[in-house]
């Protein structure tokens, strides 16, 4: 018994972009060719340069005007390269949805999440205001965003990061896309937050039955979202394959590359580490030394201030590294902030070569 095939929902057929320059035309990418059926993730991976945005960008026009498309990218067999602007207005945000890399540039600083939410909806079908405000309260629920009917009057600026990227996801599912373009949205996100992000969009595809095409460098979102990959290169596509095969045998030299400079932690860990001398036994001073650091920015128009730090020590010794991580909101960059002057210390010490600095980061006294 033979499978049935699913017809793609999307299929790009020897897509060339160009920019005219002059009395010449530039080309960026040459007769690149791919197909996503729905409910399916396709992922273009490459380096910065690639190719890999202004791809998915010109198969919505969304490239200056003085770019140049030949080829095909049709949608249920619908060509978009061909069609007027009219009709291509028709299908953004509504047939093809696309998340930015950047939700805060992408969102308007001025207007509240729920207004952008409403125009989105507006923009392809007269709803009426209350309708589509109850509509973006239910997307925002939808999305993971707490007490949405709060943050609909929220501006981006008020949102953390995975809380806007949550609401440009909100903003781009609005009206049911059959394709949703994810041009690296995951980028500017902690690795907890990245996850929540991903396990957000696999969910929405799954109840949506949605096309997802995501643009990535980083091939371990690859390896937890795709089922089929291309690799870009040069503006070219260079491999494609089922993830698996993929990251089983790659066959292009480039691929190889790419997955080689992923990092591993067994290519990080010593098995036999040199013993990093103690500070006492060193007969040296510090690089950076750490005491019970209180940081705590100040409360405005009567507030209680805000605990940034709280009873943070740590030691670096001369020519070592210390890793800082955690979540954003952690106190990693308040801690560096605090070193170099930039944040109000309440209490601890700070030495920097064995000088003490004062809140203001400067020179104290030598011990």
């Amino acid at each position: 018994m033979q499978t049935q095939t699913v017809p793609p929902v999307l299929e790009v057929r020897n897509l060339s972009v160009g920019f005219n320059n002059d009395d010449d035309t530039t080309w960026v990418t040459r007769e690149v060719s791919f197909a996503v059926e729905p409910g399916k993730t396709l992922a273009i991976v490459g380096e910065s340069g690639s190719g890999k945005s202004v791809t998915s960008m010109a198969v919505l026009d969304l490239l200056p005007s003085n770019a140049v498309r030949e080829g095909e990218a049709l949608l249920r067999g619908e060509d978009l390269v061909s069609a007027s602007k009219e009709r291509l207005r028709a299908v953004r945000g509504n047939d093809v949805a696309m998340i930015f890399q950047e939700p805060m540039t992408a969102l308007n600083p001025v207007f509240t999440i729920g207004r952008q939410i409403v125009d989105a909806l507006q923009a392809h079908e007269k709803v009426p205001s209350a309708q589509a405000r109850a509509r973006a309260v239910e997307l925002l629920k939808l999305v993971g965003i707490p007490e949405p009917e709060r943050r609909i009057k929220s501006f981006p600026h008020q949102l953390s990061g995975g809380q806007r990227q949550r609401a440009m996801i909100a903003i781009a599912i609005s009206k049911n896309p059959s394709v949703l373009i994810a041009d690296e949205p995951t980028t500017a996100l902690d690795v907890t937050v990245q996850a929540e992000i991903l396990a957000l969009l696999r969910r929405l595809q799954t109840e949506m039955d949605m096309a997802i095409v995501l643009i990535t460098h980083d091939m371990g979102v690859v390896a937890d979202m795709a089922d089929d990959v291309i690799v870009m290169r040069h503006g070219e596509i260079v491999e494609r394959a089922e993830v698996r095969s993929l990251f089983a045998s790659p066959e292009h030299e480039y691929t190889r590359a790419l997955l080689a400079a992923v990092p591993r932690i067994e290519s990080i860990i010593d098995p036999e580490p040199t013993p990093v001398p103690h500070q006492e036994d060193a007969g040296t001073t510090a690089a950076l030394d750490i005491q019970a650091l209180h940081v705590r920015y100040p409360g405005r128009w009567g507030r209680p201030g805000f605990q940034a730090v709280k009873d943070v020590s740590l030691t670096i010794p001369q020519g070592q590294i210390l890793g800082l991580v955690g979540e954003s909101g952690s106190g990693k960059s308040t801690i560096g902030k605090a070193v170099v002057g930039l944040a109000p210390v309440e209490s601890g010490s700070i030495r920097i070569n064995g000088i003490a600095v004062g809140a203001r980061g400067k020179a104290a006294h030598r011990r």
